[in-house]
């Protein structure tokens, strides 16, 4: 077993090497083509068809807390939404909002002041885009739990991840933190409270007490007695006329407990899964629909983009999130007795991290052919493939497309994907197709040379000021480190026991 894995990692360096210059001249060629000013720039000419959506919601999720850009990338991202039909953006800030007070600790070293906020909003307001704040207020919340002034509200104390429902310094935090983002955001009608994947609930000695006392054992009411009274507070105190939650963490209760917690009236759920097919027999779990249609007015889905493809992705795959979009319109159709007139939107997530320490995954640039894609066909979900192909083509400017032939290497067949046809587009990544062959290569190959160590050490320079231009320093360090570092790459890869 040693021996193999020695001659494994021998084979391996050299080629792990070659897959980190891989995602630099990805990102280099991005940064490239995003000096053209037609690559984010709307144009009237783009949408050439009537829109005829499903979904009168098109709402685009930005997660700001794995590489934020800079506020002057949203004077070119906003006119580009606006283009495409979306109509709201929903932000995440987590550690890029302002917090103040006793929550500044809170704040990165990069967040946005509350000018920026304002100039945010005001940009949104001119391109007919609604802003809804997204606060993580059950699970997720590392970036709060992290410190260690709030260290005590851990439902586990070695994880960061999921707040203590049961204990009342908890709850107060949450207000002050919903407070805030309502006073530098005191126009928005919504507001997202996320609530989900709190996986580490009820296994403190405060969730204990209350559970045998007044929740007769029910982790179902404690988990909906908590997601109630947020939700209640950001409604009737904070006044926001829509307060939006991820579904997962009540998909399987019955409704007419979600009915005892007024949740029909306190929140919208969002119903999100990012699997290529979200009609697949128990994906979601059974009789979900039917429940939901008998508490909730109202429901939105939520499909992804990019960031749900693996935790450290580098390159799109435009099929793969195409096709969890359009199973939602089958999942619509199939549940349609139950869903008809309920279901009034569909976000677009655009996950940066899998969770605030985990590493970053496709930067927005990269994702923006898909959100395009997405966006299109959700204008026209009549489309056929062809015209939807074509309408992503024209609006990307490609030129004449070629059909997709194999390529011959060294007697080795390489067969490119559909993306390949992206290679003759201008828009944001257009080269990937580029770097896919050249990986495919890499691994035919597996031969690291002096040639190639020059020109990572070049792209790395050039690089870096490219990224510069649109994101902080500090997330363009992280992903040459994550990306372009060969002894890092070796370190994550190679066993642990060879090193």
């Amino acid at each position: 077993m040693h021996s193999e894995c020695t001659e494994w990692t021998a084979r391996s360096r050299n080629r792990i090497i070659f897959v980190s210059i891989l995602s630099i001249l990805f990102v280099f060629f991005i940064y490239q083509n995003m000096e053209d000013p037609e690559i984010l720039q709307a144009s009237p000419r783009m949408i050439n068809f009537k829109p005829k959506p499903v979904f009168s919601q098109r709402i685009v999720h930005l997660d700001l807390k794995g590489a934020p850009p800079k506020p002057s990338f949203y004077d070119k991202l906003f006119p580009l939404l606006k283009e495409i039909g979306i109509t709201s953006v929903l932000m995440e800030y987590e550690d890029m909002f302002p917090y103040w007070g006793k929550l500044s600790m809170l704040k990165t070293k990069n967040a946005y002041d509350s000018h920026t906020i304002a100039h945010i909003q005001n940009l949104a307001h001119k391109n007919s885009l609604e802003i809804i704040p997204l606060v993580q207020t059950f699970g997720h919340m590392e970036f709060v739990l992290k410190h260690s002034e709030f260290s005590s509200l851990r439902e586990v104390p070695e994880k960061t991840d999921t707040i203590c429902p049961s204990d009342e310094n908890s709850i107060q935090l949450i207000h002050e933190m919903l407070a805030q983002i309502r006073q530098l955001h005191p126009n928005v009608s919504s507001i997202h409270i996320g609530a989900d994947e709190a996986w580490n609930i009820a296994k403190d000695e405060r969730c204990f007490q209350k559970l045998h006392k007044i929740f007769h054992n029910s982790e179902e009411r404690l988990k909906l007695s908590h997601i109630s009274r947020v939700a209640k507070y950001a409604k009737d105190e904070l006044k926001f006329d829509r307060v939006y939650g991820w579904n997962d963490m009540f998909s399987s209760i019955d409704s007419e407990l979600l009915k005892e917690y007024d949740l029909g009236r306190l929140l919208v759920p969002v119903v999100w899964g990012y699997a290529p097919d979200v009609t697949i027999d128990g994906y979601f779990p059974y009789g979900m629909f039917q429940r939901y249609s008998q508490v909730f007015p109202n429901i939105l889905f939520a499909s992804a983009f990019k960031g749900a493809n693996g935790i450290n992705e580098t390159f799109m795959d435009i099929d793969r999130y195409f096709s969890n979009l359009f199973s939602y319109h089958r999942l619509f159709s199939i549940f349609h007795q139950e869903l008809q007139n309920r279901v009034s939107g569909i976000v677009f997530t655009g996950w940066q991290r899998y969770f605030h320490t985990a590493p970053l995954c496709e930067l927005m640039p990269v994702g923006m052919p898909s959100l395009i894609n997405e966006a299109l066909y959700e204008l026209d979900p009549t489309s056929t493939p062809s015209v939807q192909r074509q309408r992503l083509l024209n609006f990307l400017k490609c030129e004449s497309v070629q059909p997709v032939q194999p390529i011959n290497y060294h007697g080795h067949v390489y067969h490119p994907p559909n993306e390949i046809i992206f290679k003759q587009c201008h828009f944001l990544g257009s080269d990937v197709e580029n770097l896919r062959l050249l990986k495919w290569k890499i691994n035919i190959d597996g031969i690291l040379t002096h040639e190639t160590r020059l020109e990572l050490q070049s792209l790395t320079e050039k690089i870096k000021s490219l990224l510069l231009k649109d994101f902080y320093e500090d997330a363009v360090n992280e992903w040459i480190v994550q990306n372009l570092n060969p002894q890092t790459i070796i370190q994550k890869f190679v066993p642990q026991t060879i090193l």
